[in-house]
């Protein structure tokens, strides 16, 4: 699992580092092929600040975000066989206008059109208590890797930073992942929906290292060919979603799945409740996105093979 990981981030670093040389000589800036992204997320979203200034004919600010991402660019490579524990930043009032906030707010307050949608990934700072979130997600960790070492490597693999923000007057959003930012999550703990028990941060770390997954998977293969127009329900969204978000919805949840049902395998009496609780929400969801995509999901092969590879996975864990 990790290899195949690997295989995908190194391919999709080797296009981002030769469209950043390209950009480099294009705007005659000094470029050291000594340098790797090392999966470092400021680099991927200063590389797309760029591309969208381009885009919009703003050079002034395409050369910033270019010279952002080089500056980013490392010698050092890290040893990717065994990933270490997720670094935990938290935005707050008093950073909120600093690089990681700032950087991270052009990237999420621009809908990513098919599956993003304007204001859904607004964030603010943080007003919690920072170091007992920080203990839960490390505790939530632990616990992971005791119930599942697998689980535990696939987020390890694919996470190396998580944001903690908080929500907005226009609301927000539990987790969120984009492309843009690979390797790097945000998440708004205890919001008025949901308190953030060790399940709870669990779920959001599986969920958005899925997503993760598939970004990569998507560098290389559309993996759906469904209109980004046509839309349809999505079980976690009160709106329609493109089959592209459904597609993602059923592999984040059959993750989710795959994880819960062996918790509750080795549950005591006293988590049996919570953890029950969690993969039968979470296959409920799965069994919907499922059904979507089996009626209407117009898929790649590859696409529809990563969906059969999923339901096996499923369908075993539940026996």
């Amino acid at each position: 699992m990790t290899a195949a990981i690997e295989k995908n981030k190194s391919f999709f670093e080797d296009e981002v580092l030769s469209s950043l040389k390209y950009l480099s000589e294009n705007f005659n800036i000094a470029f050291s092929d000594k340098l790797k992204i090392n999966y470092n997320w400021k680099v991927f979203a200063n590389y797309f600040l760029c591309v969208d200034a381009i885009k919009e004919q703003d050079q002034k600010n395409a050369e910033i975000f270019l010279k952002s991402a080089l500056n980013n660019l490392s010698t050092h490579s890290p040893n990717t066989m065994v990933p270490g524990r997720p670094e935990i930043l938290v935005i707050t009032d008093a950073n909120i206008s600093e690089e990681v906030a700032k950087t991270l707010k052009d990237i999420y307050d621009k809908p990513d059109n098919d599956v993003n949608d304007d204001g859904v990934y607004a964030f603010g700072p943080f007003m919690g208590n920072s170091e007992e979130e920080i203990t839960k997600i490390h505790q939530s960790l632990d616990l992971m890797k005791s119930v599942s070492p697998y689980y535990y490597n696939f987020v390890n693999s694919l996470i190396k930073h998580i944001v903690l923000v908080g929500q907005t007057e226009r609301g927000g959003i539990k987790s969120g992942s984009t492309l843009k930012t690979l390797g790097c999550i945000i998440i708004s703990p205890n919001t008025k929906e949901e308190i953030s028990s060790m399940n709870q941060y669990i779920e959001d770390l599986v969920h958005e290292a899925s997503h993760s997954k598939l970004f990569l998977e998507q560098t290389k293969d559309q993996l759906v060919y469904n209109p980004v127009e046509n839309l349809y329900t999505a079980p976690f969204r009160k709106d329609k979603r493109p089959m592209s978000g459904i597609y993602h919805a059923n592999y984040v949840l059959g993750n989710i799945v795959s994880y819960f049902r062996q918790a509750v395998k080795v549950s005591s009496k006293n988590d049996l409740n919570n953890n029950t609780k969690f993969l039968e929400r979470a296959l409920t969801r799965y069994n919907e996105t499922y059904n979507i995509i089996e009626q209407y999901g117009d898929l790649t092969e590859r696409g529809y093979a990563i969906f059969k590879e999923m339901k096996e996975r499923v369908d075993q864990c539940l026996n």
